[in-house]
């Protein structure tokens, strides 16, 4: 069985992954010795899973669920009650490395109304090979001056994030801001504060301010004088050259 996530609340279910082609999945290392069993109203019965680790199986971690769920009715009505148990089996492999590394994959909203309340939205996924607990999302919002203005935090996630799997975090912000322009960082690290992504995006409460176009001045100022004098000189010029003997109109 392979894991899944409940989309948008971070939760997870339990996936009947018959293609899962997870290089993490230890789906192929379990045996059940009874993969269908039948029961009587109060009976009880033991079922034996047997794990196997194959030689050359290196680094990190595998992970599965063992899911114990009724069987369909042989009739093909529906079943009026069912209950489901589902048993996560997580395997460190013994003497690999084990690396912790993520990277976020998008930061939501871009935009959000001034002054009203909004929530920022992180979608990070565990791009190593083993597993963690109590991840934590630090989001902190700067103004074009790069002052802060709200900062939050994430509760530690209580579920572990296993190796390909994506999780949503989502944090609050409630004062509301300013129009204006700022840029949102936004940091998930483990519960001893260990780095594991981050990314920096803008972010725009409100519609932009127009853009004015500055007036070109159609004379360059203190040159109208200078133009005046040129002109001048040019009509004494012009009456000089006539008096010596030059032509002119």
């Amino acid at each position: 069985m392979g894991f899944g996530q409940s989309p948008g609340d971070g939760t997870y279910t339990a996936l009947d992954s018959a293609l899962d082609t997870s290089p993490y999945s230890a789906r192929p290392f379990i045996m059940i010795d009874q993969p269908a069993v039948y029961l009587k109203p109060g009976d009880r019965a033991d079922v034996t899973a047997t794990i196997s680790i194959p030689s050359g199986t290196r680094d990190g971690g595998r992970y599965a669920i063992i899911l114990v769920h009724p069987a369909a009715a042989t009739s093909g009505a529906p079943t009026a009650f069912a209950t489901a148990v589902a048993i996560p089996v997580f395997l460190t492999v013994k003497g690999g490395t084990a690396t912790e590394t993520g990277e976020i994959s998008a930061i939501e909203p871009a935009t959000v109304e001034p002054g009203q309340s909004f929530q920022v939205i992180t979608t990070f996924s565990n791009t190593g090979n083993y597993h963690y607990y109590g991840a934590v999302n630090n989001v902190t919002i700067l103004d074009e001056k790069g002052m802060v203005v709200a900062t939050v935090r994430t509760e530690p996630l209580s579920r572990a994030i296993i190796p390909g799997q994506s999780v949503t975090f989502r944090n609050m912000i409630g004062t509301g801001l300013q129009q204006g322009n700022y840029l949102v960082t936004s940091r998930i690290e483990k519960q001893d504060g260990a780095l594991l992504a981050e990314k920096m995006k803008t972010l725009q409460a409100g519609n932009p301010a127009p853009v004015r176009a500055t007036p070109v001045p159609t004379t360059i100022p203190g040159f109208g004088a200078l133009t005046a004098l040129i002109g001048i000189s040019i009509m004494l010029y012009g009456t000089l050259w006539s008096g010596k003997g030059g032509k002119g109109r």
